[in-house]
Order: C-alpha cells, then structure tokens, then sequence
C-alpha cells in the first residue's frame, strides 16, 4: 500500500468518520483536490486565531458531517442512497458555513481571512482577524470566541 493511499485513509478516519457508511460514496479525486484542501485551510485559519484542531472537529466537522449523512441514508423502502447526492464541493462550502456561525463573522469576512492566509501563510492573528471585522479582544485565552464557548463541549474536553 503507498504512503499516498495510507495518508488519505488516515485522513478520511480521523476527519470524516462522522460521514459513517457516505464514506463509500467519496472519491479518491474528491479527497485529494476538493475536501482534504478545504478542511486543511480551515484547521489553518483556527489554529492562527487560537483554535486548536479538536474545537474544529466537533464545533465545525462533526455536525456538519452528520447532518451530511443522515441526508445520504437509504430511505424508508431500504433503497440504497443515490450516489449523485454526495457532493464534496457542497461538503465543504457547509463545512465553511458552519465556520462562520461558529466565529460569528460573515461568510465574506471567511472567505477574506482564508485568502489572505493562503497568500501569506505566514499572517498573524491579529491581520486575519484584522481583515475579518474581527476585534482582537474577541477570543479568550482558551480560544473559545467569548461568550460563545458553550458547557458541554468545555465538559467533554476535560
């Protein structure tokens, strides 16, 4: 097995595992050029605004992966889902969507801070949250957006 496919299946259970049995319905080519590129800026972007990799997961890609397969499941007739249904593209873009409620900004101060991060990998925090309409202030030392940071997920953590 080559380093690449041992790499994308890696990947695929550490990222995607909330998708269940929609898994079968990924693409090699989708992986590659579509959903590992996508969630990786967003890990990026978290990671330079304090965020670590874990809040991403279940803040972000958990639910929008489960809500992503519940709509893929066979229907009430035991029919089997229609593979076109699954669109990695749409994936993302819900992936990015639920990034933006969870950071409280709008989609083009997303999609701003993402730009801005793929052309200078190396901006500071304060340049991407200056370019999002984000105060400074706004995160708290553990890295959950102030007022925001909810119970449960603070419980599940420690």
């Amino acid at each position: 097995m080559s380093h690449v496919l041992l790499s994308l299946f890696q990947f695929a259970i550490e990222r995607l595992s909330a998708l269940g049995p929609t898994t079968a319905f990924l693409s090699r080519r989708a992986l590659v050029d579509v959903i590992q590129p996508g969630i990786g800026m967003l890990l990026r972007l978290a990671r330079r605004l304090g965020l670590d990799d874990q809040w991403v997961q279940a803040r972000v890609i958990d639910p929008h992966l489960t809500g992503m397969a519940a709509g893929c499941e066979p229907g009430d007739a035991g029919m089997p889902p229609q593979r076109a249904a699954f669109d990695a593209a749409r994936l993302v873009d819900g992936l990015r969507q639920r990034m933006v409620d969870e950071l409280g900004v709008s989609r083009d101060a997303l999609d701003r801070m993402c730009h801005l991060l793929e052309r200078t990998p190396d901006a500071t925090s304060g340049d991407l949250r200056e370019v999002g309409g984000m105060q400074v202030g706004e995160y708290v030392e553990s890295g959950f957006p102030s007022g925001r940071a909810d119970a449960a997920y603070r419980l599940a953590l420690g």
